[in-house]
């Protein structure tokens, strides 16, 4: 109690001249940043994905776990991540999670094949799941005032969607001037910024030591989604009536039923079913399903599409994507 009075005393006073505010809006832009970074990442890399299969090779189901791996392991950690940041303190978690993405944005860079790569995007989506959750527990924490507080969010969102706008095309014009590596080097030192702005400037939420983990919720959300895209990816490649993705679906569809049934008994379930009761929740998210099949599904086709079938320059097929992502 004493260390969290002393914390919050800290941060009300100014710190070399920096007023309220002003480290109000300091640790807003830290935590927008981070909150670029992952969102950019998400579309960034479909423009290079030719290029990507031309230097280190590999199948079209390969080139999708380029994408996918990074979207699988952000969504499956992502509710866990918020759970721990409850428990530990949200700065702390995002810190860690800006570290992991950095660390995994340079392996990116250094893959030598695909399967490197497809586990160096993997350990991407680890540190970005950190970051969506404890960016908003924080954004919360800095602005008690809810008018300022709905500033910042509005904000917040907006980054998040330039992040996404801009991901093709940055993604373009790095690609074709650089090379693909350059599209994942450019988060470390966004990363590195984003960490020193945050330890100096963001006041840590306050922490709840009593909040467990949900093991049983995150292993059987992480197989449920792995088997639903593993399914999905090899009904591509191999066909719909081949063996191996009807038993991924399987394994998905079991592991869905008993993820249900473990956070309707757990006592701090990762996901607890009862929000799903309100209306608007559930209206929202499933808007927010269809929204991301549609977007995220069409970029990495026509990516490949306007690349490997319409010949367009990489630059071109980033400004072609453009108008859909700002939309």
């Amino acid at each position: 109690m004493h260390s969290d009075l002393r914390e919050r005393i800290r941060h009300q006073e100014n710190d070399g001249g920096t007023p309220r505010r002003g480290r109000q809006a300091v640790a807003l832009l830290s935590v927008c940043l981070g909150f670029f970074v992952i969102q950019l990442d998400v579309t960034i890399v479909n423009v290079a994905l030719p290029a990507i299969q031309r230097e280190i090779g590999g199948s079209l189901a390969g080139l999708q776990w380029v994408v996918d791996a990074y979207t699988l392991a952000l969504a499956s950690i992502m509710l866990t991540a918020g759970a721990t940041a409850d428990r530990i303190g949200a700065r702390k978690v995002f810190t860690i999670g800006l570290t992991v993405f950095a660390l995994g944005s340079a392996a990116c860079a250094a893959a030598p094949t695909l399967g490197v790569l497809i586990a160096a995007r993997a350990v991407q989506g680890l540190g970005a799941s950190a970051l969506l959750p404890c960016s908003l527990a924080l954004l919360v924490h800095q602005f008690p005032d809810q008018k300022e507080r709905a500033r910042a969010l509005g904000i917040w969102g907006g980054m998040g969607s330039l992040g996404v706008a801009l991901g093709p095309v940055a993604g373009g014009a790095l690609v074709a001037s650089v090379g693909w590596r350059s599209i994942f080097l450019v988060n470390v030192p966004i990363c590195a910024l984003t960490v020193v702005l945050l330890r100096r400037f963001a006041a840590e939420s306050p922490v709840q030591p009593d909040r467990r983990t949900d093991v049983p919720g995150l292993l059987l959300g992480v197989t449920m989604l792995a088997g639903l895209t593993a399914g999905f990816i090899t009904a591509g490649d191999l066909g719909w009536l081949s063996p191996l993705p009807g038993a991924l679906f399987a394994v998905g569809l079991m592991a869905a039923w008993a993820f249900t049934r473990a956070e309707r008994r757990h006592r701090h379930p990762v996901l607890p079913l009862e929000l799903f009761r309100n209306k608007d929740l559930t209206g929202a998210t499933g808007v927010g399903l269809i929204f991301n099949l549609v977007l995220y599904g069409s970029l990495l086709c026509l990516s490949l599409y306007l690349q490997t079938t319409r010949h367009e320059s990489v630059l071109a097929t980033g400004l072609l994507l453009l108008p859909m992502s700002v939309t």
